[in-house]
């Protein structure tokens, strides 16, 4: 195997691509995560994993699992092409697994990052509460004479940057196979 001939860039996205699988699968590790009030309710998310409770009851939603699942087996399969891709970009059949890999972290991606805003939007459609994709919110309440103040914040969490690293490394291996593979 020559060095000169490895695509860097599709080994690196392989290399985070499975560290996000691995962090699923061992943690749950979220991209995004939403806490309401002290202890009321949170929710983490992420295209690979899924969890959320409500006043200390777990909320289940079995298309959610099924999807999550379909996420982990697809950045798993782009892993396995890519790492294959890139350490044997001169066989025949690297080129395909190229075409396979490189889009799948960044169409992940951004459909997570689509699903987001469009469920914060739907949430302050329905409910009048604009939440934020990152920050906090105080969400008044009145009862009777009496406010309720419960804050809600978001954030992103690094593995959400890590994945964004995996989406950019995977086009980056695409243009590397472009312009140094091929020249």
């Amino acid at each position: 195997m020559e060095f000169t001939k490895i695509n860097w860039p599709g080994l690196g996205c392989s290399i985070t691509a499975a560290t996000l699988v691995a962090l699923s699968i061992l943690y749950a590790a979220p991209w995004w995560q939403v806490a309401i009030g002290d202890g009321v309710g949170q929710a983490e998310i992420s295209p690979l994993d899924y969890k959320a409770n409500l006043a200390g009851a777990s909320i289940e939603i079995p298309i959610i699992w099924f999807l999550t699942l379909v996420g982990k087996l697809t950045m798993a399969a782009c892993t396995v092409a890519m790492f294959i891709h890139s350490v044997s970009t001169q066989k025949p059949f690297s080129k395909h697994l190229l075409g396979f890999a490189y889009k799948k972290p960044f169409l992940i991606l951004v459909l997570f990052i689509v699903m987001l805003v469009v469920s914060t939007y739907m949430v302050g459609t329905f409910f009048g509460v604009n939440v934020p994709l990152t920050g906090t919110i105080t969400l008044s309440l009145f009862f009777g004479g009496a406010t309720a103040k419960i804050p809600i914040s978001t954030s992103f969490t690094w593995v959400f940057w890590l994945a964004v690293a995996t989406a950019v490394l995977a086009i980056a291996a695409k243009i590397y196979e472009w312009k140094v593979l091929k020249t």
